[in-house]
């Protein structure tokens, strides 16, 4: 049997919000929830899809995530920039944590500006790039994810459970115009979830490639950050927080 026209058009919307909920795709397409039902469980019987409590995400939603290559060399211009904004938050002396992300990367030649501060992350090539940088720096343990140099599981864990920075500087995958900061990986949301918790001040970067889209694992929302810092003016973003264009 074919997949139906309502069913392409919901693969097609998986492609750019990764997660959608049945109550969403109901209104959007005009059909009862019942009806999205059972074409998800068409789709999903075919391995096209993966059904979740009131919702539907991709069978694999971690193949979606590009190479951490080919993320460093994506909107160069527009990480550069919000480094550049985000660099105002540092200071001498102070201790910050930058995330697995290539976004915050961009922010080591700003902190090797300044004297005597101490880096920590759970990146490995960001952690090669500091010390080339003359920047004081420890990464944490842990295994490699998903053939990248960032770091998670056990060892990660406890390494940040018993670290307290002044700062964390990080980004994820995708910012909603709600205010909602997601990404399509469990572990990575995991492990910024945990130095959310142990940092004194916490800056988001976003370049536009981010903005007005969601992903399946929420990690934060602007209101609870001390600053959340992007490329450029976005009019459809609907939340309070601390927004820096």
């Amino acid at each position: 049997m074919k997949i139906n026209q309502r069913q392409i058009t919901i693969l097609k919307a998986l492609e750019k919000e990764v997660y959608i909920s049945v109550d969403t795709l109901a209104k959007r397409l005009f059909a009862s929830p019942s009806s999205i039902r059972r074409d998800l469980a068409e789709l999903q019987s075919r391995n096209m899809v993966h059904r979740t409590h009131g919702g539907v995400t991709l069978f694999n939603p971690t193949e979606r995530v590009a190479s951490f290559s080919r993320r460093m060399t994506k909107n160069v211009q527009g990480k550069q920039i919000v480094a550049k904004k985000a660099s105002a938050f540092l200071k001498d002396g102070m201790s910050v944590f930058l995330d697995g992300s290539t976004t915050v990367k961009y922010l080591l030649p700003y902190i090797a500006m300044h004297e005597k501060i101490t880096l920590f992350t759970n990146n490995l090539d960001t952690a090669t790039s500091a010390i080339n940088e003359g920047i004081e720096t420890h990464c944490t343990g842990g295994k490699a994810f998903n053939n990248s140099p960032v770091l998670i599981g056990p060892d990660t864990e406890r390494f940040i459970k018993n670290l307290r920075v002044d700062a964390f500087f990080f980004s994820a995958q995708f910012l909603n115009h709600k205010g909602v900061i997601s990404d399509s990986t469990q572990e990575e949301t995991y492990i910024r979830s945990i130095i959310l918790e142990n940092c004194d001040k916490k800056y988001f970067l976003c370049d536009n490639d981010k903005v007005n889209q969601t992903a399946l694992y929420t990690l934060t929302n602007v209101k609870d950050l001390d600053a959340c810092i992007l490329e450029k003016e976005w009019n459809l973003l609907e939340c309070d927080g601390n927004i820096i264009y």
